[in-house]
């Protein structure tokens, strides 16, 4: 009877739905598992279940903690595609892992927004900057000021630029290959003698001021 098909049909919709409030308590539960187990150390986000790789709070918990347990490696490296255009995750990412940027999509390396964030912490990231803002002044003026020799990595514009080359110099930190900031500046601006007298001014102001 019809009676009977709808108390039949109400059994099956109430059965289905605990069932889907079981599997949803279970998800949870192992995602808090995954989660403990990323933070004490047990587990490593390459040995995650696949489907919790894509969880931005999985993939932060496990970058807040992967120092020497991804031999050469980053735990970006496992982490789900989706997340690579992620503002939100990318903006948190880039506190633990500077090199976020090498991961992260197209987009993201053309957010200037973004790509600010991350070269005031590490300079360096400006390799992976889209071409535009590798020219731009902003963003190039920011990455020196952290890291002088970041300038290898602007435009040849701006490599030219007095402002960003000046800039860049004050940092003396010697980048492992025989010379600081300036060996990035162009042939052009290094060439230029009244360039090259600020340069050496800057210098003595440097060496001068007290430690």
């Amino acid at each position: 009877s019809v009676s009977w098909r709808s108390t039949v049909a109400v059994i099956r919709n109430t059965f289905l739905i605990l069932l889907q409030n079981i599997g949803q308590k279970e998800v949870k539960l192992r995602l808090k598992e995954v989660k403990e187990r990323l933070k004490d150390g047990s587990l490593t986000l390459d040995k995650a279940p696949v489907e919790f790789r894509s969880n931005p709070e999985v993939v932060l918990g496990a970058l807040t903690c992967e120092k020497h347990k991804y031999v050469g490696r980053s735990a970006l490296n496992f982490a789900s595609d989706n997340l690579r255009s992620e503002r939100e995750f990318i903006r948190r990412a880039a506190k633990n892992n500077h090199l976020i940027l090498s991961w992260a999509s197209e987009d993201i390396q053309a957010d200037k927004e973004i790509v600010l964030e991350v070269v005031r912490e590490c300079g360096w990231a400006l390799e992976w900057a889209s071409e535009a803002l590798r020219d731009d002044l902003t963003v190039v003026l920011e990455a020196v000021r952290e890291t002088g020799c970041a300038l290898m990595f602007a435009s040849e514009i701006l490599k030219a630029d007095r402002e960003v080359v000046l800039e860049a110099v004050k940092d003396d930190y010697l980048d492992g290959r025989d010379g600081s900031a300036l060996k990035y500046a162009s042939k052009r601006i290094l060439a230029n003698k009244k360039f090259m007298l600020e340069v050496i001014n800057l210098s003595l102001i440097h060496i001068s001021e007290p430690t």
